[in-house]
């Protein structure tokens, strides 16, 4: 089950919040892959670590991990 309201809703959030899509992300559906779209980092990592059969993907680094929860703090941190 694919539940891409959840996904557009904080993908929203992080916009708002003045991030940008800097990955691009291949939807894995019934073996088929999907067309690359763009997503945040935050997003990229999420879907990485959930959708781990999904190989069609580079895997994110340490350094962009790193900058996510650094983001992350700081737009949790911003009033």
């Amino acid at each position: 089950m694919i539940c891409v309201s959840s996904e557009t809703a904080i993908e929203a959030f992080f916009i708002g919040k003045g991030q940008t899509k800097t990955k691009q992300w291949k939807r894995l559906h019934n073996g088929q892959v999907g067309n690359p779209y763009d997503v945040t980092l935050m997003t990229y990592i999420r879907n990485t670590i959930h959708h781990l059969d999904n190989i069609n993907n580079l895997p994110y680094t340490e350094t962009e991990l790193d900058n996510s929860i650094k983001i992350m703090i700081n737009i949790l941190q911003t009033p």
